[in-house]
């Protein structure tokens, strides 16, 4: 599993957009941070309002956690491979994030990170938390699995004693970065 220790390039860029389940966001970066990643965050503008209506304290805690926090428009420091990070997460990841990137339409400086990010071979997740799902989606996440993109529902199993809405949470964060190869302990296994 990866740790920054394994690994002297240890960057992770995560991109937050408009979806709802704008905490997913907050508590990967918390949890990257605790974890010793150093972290580079992208916000779409659709990221800041949401973000603005479900977690009133959310510039605090990201600023707090991350290395730097970028607006869409001030985030062209990745759109280069020569600064490609160690890693690439967006959480929430909208639908329309997931069918742009797997149509390879790079509008706005997030979307032209993880193109760099997928031509450089550099790991990528979407944590997808809309619901339901139009037929473009299910083949952009067919399309993007196949050439090694991490598409993950935002599914909280309701198994394992859920105490709270915490709990939910760090167990869909948990298991996230469980896929994208982060050892963790935010989740109990199965049994």
């Amino acid at each position: 599993m990866i740790s920054p220790a394994d690994n002297d390039h240890h960057m992770v860029v995560l991109g937050i957009t408009g979806a709802s389940g704008a905490i997913y966001g907050i508590r990967t970066a918390e949890v990257l941070k605790e974890l010793g990643f150093e972290l580079y965050i992208i916000i779409t503008d659709e990221g800041m309002r949401v973000l603005s209506m479900e977690v009133p304290d959310w510039e605090k805690r990201l600023k707090s956690v991350a290395n730097d926090v970028h607006s869409i428009k001030s985030a062209d420091r990745y759109i280069s491979g020569s600064t490609s990070p160690y890693m690439l997460l967006v959480a929430p990841c909208t639908i329309n994030t997931l069918i742009k990137v797997a149509l390879g339409i790079s509008d706005n400086n997030l979307l032209r990170t993880i193109q760099v990010c997928i031509k450089e071979g550099v790991p990528i997740g979407l944590l997808v938390r809309e619901m339901p799902w139009p037929p473009q989606a299910f083949k952009a996440a067919h399309d993007l699995s196949i050439i090694g993109v991490k598409v993950v529902p935002a599914s909280p199993p309701l198994y394992g004693d859920v105490e709270s809405i915490h709990s939910l949470i760090d167990n869909v964060v948990g298991r996230f970065l469980k896929v994208m190869g982060i050892e963790n302990d935010l989740y109990k296994k199965w049994r």
